[in-house]
């Protein structure tokens, strides 16, 4: 059945979720050129008539009641002021490394940093979950070798293993049988992210580089594995610049920072030149502190 979509609230909610054309195409299932169509009527008439399919996906595209779209009801304020608060404090107590990754998930699937802060709990058991059979294939294997007895396994099925040895340090031969180059936790993962279609796969460093221990205590990379997702997300907003991205990874500037109107497709050179002063700037305040 025909309905109508209002052309400048799409446009706003695509430049809301700071994707392009293109993105939501392949997020939505709509065609770019059907996207196109719409958003260009907002000079003509304001409003598209669509099939109801159309419709369908895109609301479901932007996690947004149909009636969004149709302009029955007002387009939601972008972000809660509870959700902000919650990033705020977040930031105070993470590095800047992984506050970058759960703002490029947020940037590139409209997720609020608290949401995936939540739905992590799960994942983690998801996960944790898998490389404890992992693990647990090993010692079966080590056992029918003779290099282990029931005792071990009896111990690894509690967990311990994940818990103590691999995901929070290096394994410790005082305290697991089943050692070797492999980390079954991080070999679930790198095997998730390698499989993802998706442009969110990144690169997981399987234990530390010896780097020094933070202001919190934590080894970048050693205590937990250092994960970098989104790298076409941030590449997409850096152009691959490297003072750019430094800004960004080193915590110069948030992402969430970059005014909206730079994040514009038709905007990079004038976003990286933004990111570049506030990365100089850093440098200059560093050299001053210094």
């Amino acid at each position: 059945m025909p309905t109508t979509i209002k052309s400048d609230v799409l446009k706003r909610l695509r430049e809301r979720a700071h994707w392009s054309q293109e993105e939501l195409a392949y997020k939505s299932g709509v065609s770019k050129r059907q996207i196109q169509r719409i958003e260009d009527a907002a000079k003509r008439t304001g409003a598209v008539e669509v099939r109801g399919e159309t419709l369908k996906r895109l609301s479901k595209a932007f996690g947004t009641p149909p009636d969004v779209l149709t302009g029955e009801i007002d387009l939601p304020p972008s972000g809660n002021r509870h959700s902000e608060q919650f990033a705020a404090q977040l930031a105070a107590k993470l590095d800047p490394r992984t506050l970058l990754n759960f703002e490029l998930v947020q940037a590139r699937y409209g997720a609020s940093i608290e949401d995936v802060v939540h739905v992590s709990t799960l994942l983690f058991a998801i996960y944790a979950e898998e490389a404890r059979k992992v693990h647990r294939r090993g010692m079966l294997e080590l056992l029918r070798q003779g290099e282990v007895d029931y005792e071990d396994l009896e111990d690894e099925s509690k967990g311990h293993v994940i818990g103590k040895c691999e995901i929070f340090g290096l394994p410790d031969p005082a305290s697991c049988a089943y050692l070797g180059e492999d980390n079954a936790f991080v070999e679930v993962l790198v095997r998730a992210l390698a499989s993802s279609g998706s442009g969110a796969a990144g690169r997981l460093e399987r234990f530390g580089d010896g780097a020094p221990p933070d202001a919190y205590g934590m080894r970048p990379g050693y205590r937990v594995p250092r994960v970098e997702v989104c790298r076409r997300e941030l590449e997409r907003v850096t152009c691959l610049d490297p003072d750019a991205t430094f800004a960004l990874t080193f915590g110069a500037v948030r992402l969430s920072e970059i005014p909206e109107e730079l994040m514009q497709v038709d905007r990079a050179v004038d976003r990286v030149l933004w990111l570049r002063e506030r990365f100089r700037a850093s440098q200059e305040t560093s050299r001053a502190g210094a």
